[in-house]
């Protein structure tokens, strides 16, 4: 195959990883097993690919609702085998009567759950459609050079031999297991580190649609992972050099949110932003670096917007000179005291407009900005909007 084409291969491959779909290179002998065992631990025989095409890129549905792609690459004896991925939502409704139409034993609904769990849910399949054809045009020209065919991967024709007897924890169930904690960890170091597009990346796969369900109501459920998260990712910021301060009230910020999700919809958005919220609190709050005297100072911004944060007061509560507060503040963070103050004064009225029915002069009270057309002067030029605009915004949002 032409250099040029490996190249734009290894990045088709690296784009599907970031989207935690595995490709794999097959010769004409290989027999991979793709599937992390499930078909070798239900007694099925090895997933069984149609004989290549030329020029011909197999899009196909498995016996067990899962997709692959299998692309033959030109001038080589060689397959580039994508998936397995999911396109829809299996749900408890779903497995069970897959599990009759396959003769499997209905032990092994828990494991089949586990693992759609692992793999990645494209719900708009014009995304992989897209790739796909983008990637048989590097490697076969464009126009009519190749073509994208569907077809169905047929089901084991008679019933299969009976899987061994159920174990304390099968193999296929350890390995989902190990697999979805070595992603946890990825993703709260990269929270502890401040990685907002790595975090990002990492929790992308863990869509709600598909996780392992707790609870026969699903928006509970949701909000029991949520509320799971939200806890590891407190930790990560503590980890990460966050003051439990601000952890706190992030946290809270958040457990708020939790509680007042409305639909299942809404929460992969929210987990997203969980995750982004985390990264930047690391990324703002962490003090590691800061002096004693600037991580006093912003403990007591944060403890109290509402006490009088002007800087002649505060280097009076911190028993040091205006001039030198104002300077080492501003040499250790980048900012001003006085526009750290009113950024985190902003903060706060966003979440009180966004997320509570409160007048918008009690939203300034709160925020130590009593004076209702001084608050909202102050909040425009922070957010370009004013806190109606906003709140407006918000709500439709």
């Amino acid at each position: 195959m032409p250099a040029a084409c490996e190249k734009e291969l290894r990045l088709f491959c690296r784009m599907l990883a970031k989207l935690n779909v595995q490709t794999l290179r097959l010769g004409p002998d290989d027999e991979p097993e793709t599937d992390l065992g499930l078909r070798r631990e239900a007694g099925l025989p090895p997933l069984s690919l149609p004989a290549p095409r030329e020029r011909t890129i197999l899009v196909m549905d498995d016996p067990f609702a899962c997709r692959y792609a299998a692309v033959p690459l030109p001038g080589a004896e060689e397959t580039l085998l994508i998936g397995p991925y999911l396109t829809a939502e299996p749900g408890d409704e779903a497995i069970a009567p897959l599990l009759q139409r396959l003769h499997l034993p209905p032990r092994l609904l828990p494991t089949l759950r586990r693992y759609y769990c692992s793999l990645s849910l494209l719900r708009d399949e014009g995304v992989m459609e897209a790739l796909l054809a983008a990637l048989g045009e590097t490697l076969y020209g464009a126009g009519d050079a190749f073509s994208i065919v569907r077809a169905d991967l047929a089901a084991p024709a008679a019933p299969p031999a009976e899987p061994p007897a159920a174990q304390a924890v099968a193999p296929l169930d350890a390995r989902l297991l190990e697999q979805r904690y070595a992603q946890e960890r990825r993703l709260l170091r990269a929270v502890s580190a401040g990685l907002t597009q790595e975090a990002e990346r990492l929790i992308a796969p863990a869509d709600l649609a598909v996780m392992e369900r707790r609870a026969a109501d699903p928006l509970r459920n949701v909000k029991n992972y949520a509320v799971i998260l939200n806890t590891l990712l407190r930790k990560a910021a503590e980890e990460g050099g966050v003051h439990p301060l601000h952890i706190d009230d992030q946290s809270r910020r958040f457990a708020f949110r939790i509680e007042n999700l409305r639909a299942v919809s809404e929460a992969p958005r929210l987990l997203r932003a969980m995750v982004a919220g985390y990264c930047q609190l690391v990324n703002a709050h962490a003090t590691a670096y800061h002096s004693a005297l600037v991580r006093d100072a912003i403990l007591h911004v944060d403890a109290d917007l509402t006490a009088d944060l002007r800087l002649h007061a505060l280097a009076g509560r911190l028993n040091v000179s205006p001039g030198y507060l104002s300077l080492l503040f501003r040499r250790e963070t980048g900012s001003t005291l006085t526009d750290y103050v009113a950024r985190r004064r902003m903060d706060r009225a966003s979440f009180l407009l966004a997320f509570t029915d409160m007048q918008v002069q009690a939203v300034g009270t709160h925020c130590g900005i009593p004076d209702a057309n001084y608050f909202c002067k102050t909040f425009k030029r922070y957010t370009g909007k004013t806190p109606r605009d906003f709140r407006a915004q918000a709500r439709r949002s």
